[in-house]
């Protein structure tokens, strides 16, 4: 399996797990933080949400003025466009040339500057804004139990459904 084929296939398995972590926010906890250096639940939610709209961009135009946050009106929504945007990627990932995924080079732009040492190949850029999206993810799922929130499940059983299934063997 080549890296592009490596790419689509692991968003088409993540996006269940990314929608269910933007989902289980509660819309009052959206300025919880653990720290006050920290981003809140929201920051977090506009800021991975941009990504997929980011690796759009670089497809279709060859540059990518990064989505650094992208403002959100409630968690739901907000679901709803990762995942609309998310299946945007695949689809032109999948019609998306081997010479073009690894040669064309993407010039990357930050608040309206370029910045040369991060304008990479399509597939490096693309790459490094999933695994972006998979760290705050990470960093997101940190939140869920301090705010009170029962823990999504990303990667399998969470210590809520084990406690559940232990309880109802008993």
């Amino acid at each position: 399996m080549n890296s592009k084929d490596r790419l689509i296939t692991l968003w088409e398995e993540e996006l269940p797990s990314f929608i269910n972590c933007i989902r289980a926010i509660p819309e009052d906890q959206s300025a919880y933080t653990p720290n006050p250096k920290t981003r809140t639940a929201k920051e977090i939610v506009e800021h991975i949400i941009g990504h997929p709209a980011d690796v759009i961009e670089a497809i279709n135009d060859g540059c990518m003025h990064h989505r650094f946050a992208t403002p959100v009106s409630n968690f739901n929504t907000a679901a709803d466009e990762f995942e609309s945007d998310s299946r945007e990627v695949i689809k032109k990932l999948k019609n998306t040339d081997e010479n073009t995924w690894n040669n064309k080079i993407i010039t990357f732009y930050l608040f309206g500057q370029e910045y040369p040492d991060l304008s990479l190949s399509l597939r490096d850029i693309s790459w490094r804004l999933f695994r972006d999206m998979i760290h705050h993810r990470g960093q997101l799922s940190t939140y869920y139990r301090p705010m009170g929130v029962r823990n999504p499940v990303v990667y399998g059983v969470t210590r809520e459904i084990m406690d559940e299934m232990m309880a109802s063997k008993n």
